[in-house]
């Protein structure tokens, strides 16, 4: 019973440190000791007794998350994001970023290829996904239609433009079709509402009406998984913030290749996200070769 008790404590703790990372808000160990009614030692006892992991740490680690991505899928200023996450000043974000990545925020911000480590989703959640695998894809075309939606960083995205996109990789017209390719590239935007652009030109390799999608040729890492609307968009988080950064993964900068198929009532979901994979990966998977065009 007490066991069960420190579980369902240490989850709201984590769900009020997402939540007031995620919006912007500062919080803090006296913060959450107030909000939870124990010691501050107590609570960083129990919270590190649950997940194994320091409180400070997991709202550090949260802290950075937000701001790598800012960093990457915003054009808000140093200073706004610094301020936003939960630091003094724009100087202390600085040295707390490069302690802990190697770069400052704008060498991350203007790297070509995206470093996935500075990233770490939340634990609150966890999806069956398995360990993605490298591949070399020989690039191609997918000719069909453009569809695009705006998004933030934050884990929850509902609004018009999403809930369009999901319809049509999951509306009954695509079921219909039996499969569906997707080649998406999304891009920082200057918009009050918004963080980012997704550009999403979906269709078939070979199709005979539409825009045409290029994808490149390389190395991309390989990840199949079952996926719904309701939780796909969540599924795409936790891969990218819990699962990738783990195998320490850069993306290249390139747009990502999904393709739907639809069986039986299911939808199987395999990703190909464009990757350079560091040499000194000790778990390295071999190296496969695909020929997507048919």
């Amino acid at each position: 019973m007490a066991n069960q008790f420190h579980r369902m404590t240490a989850e709201k703790i984590l769900e009020y440190v997402d939540a007031e990372v995620e919006s912007g808000r500062r919080t803090d160990i006296a913060t959450l000791a107030a909000y939870s009614g124990y010691s501050r030692r107590h609570l960083q006892r129990l919270f590190h007794s649950v997940t194994g992991m320091g409180l400070g740490e997991y709202i550090r680690r949260r802290r950075l998350n937000r701001a790598a991505l800012l960093l990457r899928f915003s054009q808000r200023g140093y200073q706004d994001i610094a301020l936003s996450v939960g630091f003094d000043s724009q100087q202390s974000f600085n040295r707390e970023f490069r302690k802990s990545t190697g770069m400052t925020p704008t060498q991350y911000r203007e790297k070509p290829e995206w470093v996935f480590f500075p990233l770490s989703g939340s634990i609150r959640k966890k999806y069956e996904i398995s360990r993605p695998e490298e591949v070399f894809l020989s690039g191609g075309t997918v000719v069909g239609e453009e569809v695009v939606f705006y998004g933030t960083v934050d884990n929850y995205l509902d609004n018009a433009t999403v809930r369009a996109y999901l319809e049509r990789i999951f509306g009954e017209k695509s079921q219909r079709q039996g499969e569906l390719w997707v080649v998406t590239r999304a891009t920082p935007v200057s918009d009050k509402k918004y963080h980012y652009r997704a550009v999403n030109g979906i269709g078939l390799p070979g199709g005979q009406e539409g825009k045409v999608f290029p994808y490149s040729e390389g190395k991309y890492l390989k990840v199949r998984f079952e996926t719904e609307r309701e939780t796909h968009i969540e599924q795409m988080y936790y891969l990218y913030l819990n699962i990738l950064p783990e195998m320490r993964a850069v993306r290249r900068a390139e747009p990502e290749v999904m393709v739907l198929e639809y069986e039986q009532g299911k939808v199987m979901c395999t990703l190909y996200i464009p990757v350079v994979v560091e040499e000194q990966q000790a778990d390295a998977v071999s190296v496969n070769h695909y020929q997507l065009n048919r």
